[in-house]
């Protein structure tokens, strides 16, 4: 019963069709100078790769598919948090992560902080598999967005719409399928 309320790519329940991994981290917590992660020790992340390619192997799971608590329930999750190394492991196959040449593309020249229409962005991310869309209250948008930049921009979740998060979104779309 890890994955709880959990939705990805349109499926929802997930606890019947996923396999989790239990970490031992602190994850991403408040202390009284705003929020911190722990980095994850690295004897961890050797024994996970292992097990990770173990299982990616075994159940032919695709790279987007790869997700963390605050991916499938970014409402209730925050785990494994930013400092956790998606981008070393989709190095090694083990992940989704995108094209820095394509997030460039995709800026199309804009600041990285420039903002930009949250319910476009919404829609990108429910299109990548997070389950909550356009429609979601404010409250909720900033929550799924936060937990999209801790997994793709983890040096910087602000929870807000902006250029850099909308190009890493629809780089990973175009790489990954549904980017229409």
């Amino acid at each position: 019963w890890h994955a709880g309320q959990s939705s990805w790519q349109g499926m929802s329940h997930l606890n019947n069709i996923s396999v989790g991994i239990e970490l031992v981290n602190r994850g991403y917590y408040r202390t009284a100078g705003g929020y911190r992660c722990d980095v994850y020790p690295a004897s961890q992340i050797t024994v996970l790769t292992k097990l990770l390619r173990d299982i990616i192997n075994r159940y032919q799971i695709p790279p987007q598919n790869i997700v963390g608590h605050s991916d499938i329930a970014p409402l209730r999750k925050q785990d494994p948090g930013p400092c956790f190394p998606w981008q070393t492991l989709a190095r090694q196959g083990l992940g989704a992560w995108p094209d820095p040449q394509r997030v460039t593309f995709w800026m199309a020249g804009r600041a990285p902080l420039q903002a930009t229409d949250p319910t476009i962005l919404m829609g990108l991310l429910h299109q990548y598999g997070y389950g909550l869309d356009e429609r979601a209250s404010e409250s909720q948008q900033y929550t799924v967005i936060k937990a999209f930049q801790m997994h793709f921009r983890p040096w910087l979740v602000s929870g807000k719409a902006d250029a850099q998060t909308e190009a890493i979104a629809r780089a990973l779309l175009e790489k990954y399928g549904s980017l229409h």
